[in-house]
Formats: structure tokens, C-alpha cells, sequence
């Protein structure tokens, strides 16, 4: 999941990740199913932005939003989104981790 754009006109773009918002307002990018997977997935996102970036001949990727949103991305756990089921209610939800 990444976290939403919020305008800030000292920022790269005019905007930035606000990686404080709340998880209803972040944008699901994808689904794995599994924790290593969606790790890949995030960092080859993330990748393939730069590399982007760096053959458009832009200077500073790590500047650009897009990159920045890509960078600050989380992997959670479908039970934190969308609630856990009743028979696993007793479990508890996991919380998501910032890598």
C-alpha cells in the first residue's frame, strides 16, 4: 500500500507522501500471497521508478513523489485492511511493519 500525495509547494513536484495518514486513505497498489512476495514487489517498484527517472535524465529521483510514495510503501497483512474474519477474531489482526 502507498501512502497518499498531500500538496506542499516546498517539495519536489508540489507534493509529498504522507506516510502519517490514516491505512483507509492509502492506495492498495497490489496483492501477494505472501509477505516475501510483496516485499519483492515493493522494491522492484521502487527500482524500476529510478531507473525511470535516471534514464529521463532527471537529477534527484529520490525527490520525485512518485519515488518518494514508492519508498515509504507497506506491505499489511489483508486482516488489518479489511478487518479479520470472525473464527480468527480471538487470533488478532497483525499489525503492519515498516521495513
Amino acid at each position: 500500500m502507498s501512502p497518499p500525495l498531500v500538496k506542499d509547494g516546498h517539495a519536489p513536484g508540489g507534493s509529498k507522501p504522507d506516510s502519517g495518514a490514516k491505512i483507509d486513505d492509502w492506495t492498495q497498489l497490489s496483492a501477494h500471497d505472501s509477505a516475501t512476495d510483496c516485499e519483492r514487489a515493493k522494491s522492484e517498484k521502487a527500482l524500476d521508478l529510478i531507473a525511470a527517472f535516471h534514464e529521463s535524465g532527471k537529477k534527484d529521483p529520490l525527490g520525485e513523489p512518485s519515488v518518494a510514495a514508492a519508498l515509504q510503501a507497506l506491505c499489511v497483512p489483508s486482516d488489518y485492511v479489511y478487518g479479520v474474519a470472525p473464527t480468527d477474531a480471538a487470533a488478532g489482526a497483525a499489525s503492519p511493519a515498516r521495513i
